[in-house]
């Protein structure tokens, strides 16, 4: 990423909808597949708000991040079990761990293979152990925030699904997510593009005001209840999947 990307990722993390409502689902899914005192890897954990929050979950949490500035800002927050590392070569011993988080990591260009650093979590997870994934959706959608972020592609379900199975990775479920605003996201990501110069670099970090960022995370609150009911979304902003190690 840009280096004020993950500047404004520390700051914005707590409070931005968006983070606020994938947390909330990811401790769902922990909660319905997993055991508290399970360890945790976070493959990407970036600025450490997902582990912080995992953590005061009863989780083991363990981070691995590429990044040295995002390492130091993660250490700010108090968070110990941090490696500097590569998503396709995990330093960790095979079967160590019960569950891998890798949300929107994959589609970086610092990951020049999916395939192999899906083959490095299974190695790293014990039997049954799973993986939570998520990726960007939609090549059509991508914008200023993908160059900020240094996104390479995104993804539909059927791709993400195939990855899962070229892994010997068993997808439990692949379903979108940010269903519910996906029109509203389209349409301000599709004029953007018509009024920015061609390169722009502009993330989708700066924080909407208090009232707007409430109600959108509300929105996110009443999606995230369908998906812990097992309902699939025909399609959104993200695919998020859940795989075993069979």
């Amino acid at each position: 990423m840009e280096p004020d990307v993950y500047c404004k990722m520390f700051e914005v993390e707590t409070t931005h909808w968006w983070y606020v409502g994938l947390h909330k689902l990811l401790i769902q899914l922990l909660r319905q597949h997993c055991d508290a005192s399970d360890v945790l890897l976070d493959v990407g954990s970036g600025t450490g708000r997902w582990l912080e929050f995992a953590g005061q979950c009863g989780c083991r949490t363990m981070g691995l991040e590429r990044n040295r500035q995002a390492l130091d800002l993660a250490a700010g927050r108090g968070l110990r079990n941090l490696v500097c590392g590569e998503a396709e070569a995990l330093p960790f011993p095979d079967g160590t761990v019960d569950v891998v988080t890798c949300i929107d990591v994959l589609y970086h260009v610092g990951v020049t293979s999916e395939g192999r650093a899906l083959e490095e979590i299974r190695r790293v997870l014990r039997p049954g152990g799973l993986l939570v994934l998520q990726l960007p959706a939609f090549e059509w959608l991508r914008s200023s925030h993908d160059t900020a972020t240094h996104g390479r592609r995104r993804y539909s379900r059927r791709e993400v699904a195939a990855l899962l199975n070229a892994a010997d990775l068993q997808p439990i479920r692949v379903t979108y997510r940010n269903t519910l605003l996906f029109p509203l996201a389209c349409a301000v990501r599709l004029s953007r593009r018509l009024l920015r110069a061609p390169g722009a670099t502009q993330s989708d970090l700066n924080s909407p005001p208090a009232l707007l960022n409430s109600l959108l995370q509300n929105v996110l609150c009443l999606e995230n209840r369908l998906l812990s009911a097992n309902i699939s979304l025909p399609f959104g902003l993200s695919v998020l999947a859940v795989g075993r190690k069979t």
